[in-house]
């Protein structure tokens, strides 16, 4: 349904234009009447415009909104404007009015559009990005100023005219176009999923250009009359807005989604940046550099400083925003995401790295395992919400036992493990301060909890492979657990040779009396 109103807004758009061409060309028609239809057709086809962008900005994403509301406004202005230099030829039977209050009107479309071609700037949120965006156009337009001034218009002011205010107001036409050509071919260098609404507003923009440039360049030379073919590129730029606002409202919402900058994009500023600067080169090389051109200039060079600055602005929060990146990935990647603590993986580098540190300074090296003694029950009877929170407490009673060169790991389920490498304390009493802090009932919510931990200490004096000692002191810290679970709930047991595993099923049978230790209290 969609594409079938954009092909129908398109065709309907095409049978205007030429019927209009064709009446130019071809109908024979008295001056009055070629007046007559001439600015009728510019000012309906500007306002119909304008009404359809204002109708495609009421039901668009929210950039799009803003986007096609401006360029409502731009439409809106410059069909006003014709509006009165219509009944000023037509009514009024004046001389062509310039400059006068159309031109008012007809200046809001290069202001507007310009602000809509930034807002259409999709997947620039960031200020930066925007402003860079808009830069570049600024850069090009200055670029394509000074081609043209050295080119054109500076023969056409040269020449004279009816005043200084009369060629400004000229001069702002063409100023204007080429800002928003800029930015409208910056607009189409991103990638994004909505390329034909985008190509046809360019091109639609791009004739309206065409068609300023040649009616400041006509009235210069007092040479522009109504029904002139430049007229036909108004029109033109009218429907091809309107065509590009039904064809972004058919498509796909796209308002809010990310684009990228292609590599046009990023080389679209060059060649005109290179022509502009060469043509002031060889102006000043000929001594032929005018207050325009000297001006001009240093705008040139002012603008792309400016955006070089902006690009390492971006590239420095980018470096960071990665940094910061990188920084969480790894942080997830050696820790625990409930609890916080060390995962098993940093858990165990960090034991075969205090390995490696004992071969050269001999020292005791202990592991401590701590298994929490009932916690299935609470997670039956209280539900694994209860039982996450009841291991976030674990681990921060945990924390509180420690020492800072201490390191605690989550090794999974209600399993922990502690690594001690300054032997200034006793193993034995950081294991009894352990078991004594469990002892203490944790409130989950409105639940009561009594859950007692077993500790299983394990030490090593000489070493050999890092990962084999690594290897033996979890092996032997979760013999000497298992030893503690077997003999009684909330004790410790310290590894000693000869010592023999005791399996999970076998220590499973201390629990069996393990629900009256868990209650539910309000």
């Amino acid at each position: 349904m969609g594409a079938r109103r954009t092909a129908l807004t398109a065709a309907v758009a095409a049978g205007v234009l030429v019927a209009f061409v064709l009446f130019l060309a071809v109908v024979p028609a008295s001056d009055h009447t070629v007046l007559v239809v001439n600015n009728m057709l510019q000012t309906l086809s500007a306002l119909v415009a304008a009404l359809v962008c204002s109708l495609v900005a009421l039901r668009g994403a929210p950039r799009r909104r803003s986007g096609w509301a401006c360029m409502g406004v731009a439409l809106a202005g410059w069909g006003l404007g014709q509006g009165y230099w219509s009944w000023s030829e037509i009514v009024a039977q004046n001389a062509t009015p310039f400059p006068s209050f159309a031109d008012l009107g007809f200046l809001v479309f290069p202001v507007g559009v310009a602000v809509a071609v930034v807002l259409f700037q999709s997947g620039t949120s960031a200020s930066r990005s925007r402003l860079r965006a808009a830069s570049d156009g600024l850069i090009v337009a200055s670029s394509l100023f000074i081609i043209s001034w050295t080119l054109v218009l500076a023969d056409v002011f040269n020449a004279g005219g009816d005043s200084t205010f009369a060629f400004a107001i000229s001069l702002a036409y063409p100023i204007g176009d080429l800002v928003v050509v800029a930015l409208a071919l910056l607009l189409l260098s991103r990638q994004t999923s909505d390329r034909l609404p985008m190509a046809l507003l360019s091109a639609g923009l791009i004739s309206m250009a065409l068609a300023d440039g040649g009616f400041t360049y006509l009235t210069a030379s007092d040479s522009y009359h109504t029904g002139s073919v430049i007229d036909v590129g108004w029109v033109a730029a009218f429907l091809l807005c309107a065509v590009a606002a039904v064809a972004d409202s058919d498509g796909k919402k796209v308002g809010d989604s990310q684009a990228q900058m292609t590599r046009f994009g990023v080389l679209l500023p060059l060649l005109p940046v290179t022509l502009g600067m060469g043509f002031v080169v060889v102006e000043a090389w000929r001594s032929a550099m005018d207050h325009t051109m000297v001006v001009s200039g240093g705008v040139l060079i002012a603008l792309v400083v400016g955006r070089q600055l902006l690009v390492l602005a971006e590239n420095s929060t980018l470096v960071t925003t990665v940094r910061q990146r990188e920084e969480q990935l790894r942080y997830q990647a050696f820790h625990d995401p409930l609890t916080g603590l060390a995962n098993r993986l940093l858990f165990r580098d960090r034991l075969e790295h205090a390995a490696i540190l004992r071969e050269r300074e001999p020292e005791p090296l202990t592991v401590l395992f701590l298994d929490l003694d009932d916690f299935k029950l609470v997670n039956d009877r209280l539900g694994h919400a209860a039982g996450d929170a009841l291991l976030v407490d674990v681990a921060e009673r945990l924390r509180a036992c420690l020492r800072k060169g201490d390191t605690v790991a989550r090794l999974g389920g209600d399993e922990f493990a502690v690594l001690l490498e300054d032997a200034d304390q006793p193993p034995v009493l950081l294991a009894e301060r352990i078991v004594t802090a469990m002892d203490v009932p944790f409130q989950l919510g409105q639940h009561r909890a009594q859950v007692s931990g077993s500790v299983g200490v394990a030490t090593v004096d000489t070493f050999g492979e890092p990962a084999e000692v690594a290897d033996q002191l979890l092996h032997r810290a979760d013999v000497a657990m298992y030893a503690a679970k077997h003999r009684s709930k909330g004790s410790f047991v310290v590894y000693s040779e000869g010592m023999k595993m005791i399996t999970a099923a076998t220590a499973a049978t201390v629990d069996e009396s393990a629900e009256s230790a868990v209650g539910a209290t309000s």
